[in-house]
């Protein structure tokens, strides 16, 4: 193990997430309240010196439910490039973008030269997962208008979990937008299924300090509370409408709750013939190549950026 993936074990240990996201429910989600309030207020990208030093050029509005606004945050050229990626966040389904993803986001762009949208998304428990699916679709619907020649969906923790979910969505609209180019799923995760994804996801539960046991099970409940008629695949990824899917390409850690969700997936895309590659790696973090940070990160990072080139 190198040494900057053991730095990167100890600071995610001392991280507070799960320290936070294992707290009673309404301790939580008072502290993800006030957490949300600063991380809104540090990414007001409607402060032009934040937008020149993070290279926003635009926001799009995209969707409005009840008293808020969403918009998807452009990085990139002022004229639209060829190609885009459409870069959903890791929230926990509760946090807000923190300027850790804006970062990304710049490194992306750079690296690959496509522009990239990142969209601002409702949030449990004051929307229901269908909410969010639907608004997500709607920033799909939005940047597909827009003229590009290939879209990539880049979806990294709860993103990936949502850009499967989305696209679901979308096969169950009477009138669809078109597939995105390509997939690329950094640990999606979901409620467990059954008794042997419960399982595995307690035994990684002492290796991966990015969550809690507590609050996916708590998922399935803050999810459904604005709206009990959930479907299964919002919840547990099963039952997953499959037609149409572009090429996908999952990242693991064996060593993340998140991969208790592996089994899952894999069985579903294989059967619905979908061309997929699925990497799994031994000892890494959770979201582990999201950042180029350690040098086990290295192959997986560099294979995505190409990915999202060709």
């Amino acid at each position: 193990m190198s040494f900057k993936l053991q730095f990167e074990k100890l600071q995610s240990k001392l991280d507070t997430r799960r320290a936070i996201l294992s707290l009673q429910r309404e301790d939580k989600l008072k502290l993800v309240k006030t957490i949300n309030l600063k991380r809104d207020k540090k990414t007001n990208y409607f402060d032009p010196k934040k937008i020149k030093r993070h290279k926003l050029t635009v926001e799009i509005g995209y969707g409005q439910m009840h008293d808020e606004q969403f918009d998807v945050f452009k990085i990139g050229e002022d004229s639209c490039t060829k190609d885009a990626i459409l870069y959903f966040y890791d929230s926990h389904f509760v946090f807000r973008p923190a300027l850790i993803e804006f970062d990304r986001a710049i490194k992306l762009n750079k690296a690959t030269g496509n522009d990239v949208y990142i969209p601002k998304y409702p949030l449990l428990p004051n929307y229901s997962i269908r909410d969010v699916v639907r608004v997500l679709f709607t920033a799909l619907r939005k940047v597909n208008k827009l003229g590009y020649e290939n879209i990539y969906l880049y979806g990294v923790g709860t993103g990936a979990t949502l850009a499967i979910e989305t696209l679901v969505y979308n096969n169950e609209k009477e009138v669809s937008v078109p597939m995105p180019k390509r997939l690329i799923l950094i640990s999606p995760g979901g409620f467990p299924k059954n008794e042997k994804e419960w399982e595995d996801m307690k035994a990684a539960q002492k290796m991966d300090y990015t969550t809690s046991l507590r609050h996916i099970l708590e998922i399935k409940e803050l999810a459904t509370l604005k709206n009990p008629s959930v479907p299964d695949y919002m919840i547990t990824g099963e039952n997953l409408n499959l037609n149409g899917f572009p090429e996908s390409f999952f990242f693991y850690s064996d060593e993340e709750i998140c991969y208790g969700k592996f089994d899952n997936y894999k069985e579903q895309f294989e059967e619905a013939g979908i061309k997929t590659q699925f990497t799994v790696r031994h000892g890494v973090l959770h979201n582990y190549c999201a950042d180029k940070k350690y040098p086990e990160a290295y192959e997986d990072y560099d294979a995505i950026i190409e990915l999202l080139k060709r």
